[in-house]
């Protein structure tokens, strides 16, 4: 959407090299900025005074009275930014803070989840909140699960299409990739000793 920038509709606003602050007809909870002309949607951090998430997946502040948009830090999982509060310099992933400014707070339970697998695009579109067993569904579908990306088992076999089965943790209730050819080892050496100690009868103990 473009607007003209010299309109009395931006009167009052400030100019600034990252573009324009237009306070005058928008909410606290959603405010636009007009970079090179077009107008962009950006909205504030609930918790986070002076700072604000866009719809692009970044983060700005607006603490200096313009608009700056915060390098985040890749810590080889997620982006990451700090913020300063009372004082304080916090650090939080860049698509939490997204997801709190676009979805509001997680409820109980649930994290936020990229749809498609990106932990680099943190577009609001791309972010939901989930249980944590669906997340990490997703990250095995993607391949970006740790499990996921394991050629191999403990004990050297391959994970091929053929020699993996899935089951569950039974206290968590997850998904996990186990290896065929160390399940029916197991087996084997369960049945043997469990034949092995059935020949021991009292006869033979004697």
């Amino acid at each position: 959407m473009s607007i003209d920038l010299f309109s009395s509709d931006v009167r009052g606003s400030a100019l600034t090299s990252y573009g324009w602050w237009l306070s005058d007809f928008t909410s606290p909870e959603m405010r636009q900025v007009v970079c090179i002309g077009t107008l962009r949607e950006v909205r504030d951090i609930p918790g986070f005074p002076s700072y604000q998430a866009t719809e692009s997946g970044e983060i700005v502040s607006s603490k200096y009275g313009d608009l700056r948009t915060l390098r985040p830090h890749d810590d080889g999982h997620y982006l990451r930014v700090s913020l300063r509060r009372d004082g304080k310099t916090i650090t939080r992933t860049v698509h939490s803070l997204i997801a709190l400014a676009y979805h509001g707070a997680p409820q109980a339970g649930k994290e936020v989840r990229h749809w498609d697998g990106d932990r680099l695009n943190n577009k609001p579109e791309n972010l939901s909140y989930s249980p944590h067993s669906e997340n990490q569904l997703d990250q095995l579908r993607h391949g970006t699960h740790f499990e996921a990306m394991r050629t191999h088992c403990d004990n050297g076999h391959e994970f091929v299409e053929n020699n993996i089965m899935w089951q569950k943790n039974r206290k968590s209730g997850r998904p996990y990739r186990r290896c065929k050819e160390c399940h029916r080892i197991a087996i084997a050496k369960w049945r043997a000793a469990r034949k092995s100690k059935q020949a021991i009868t009292p006869e033979s103990q004697c």
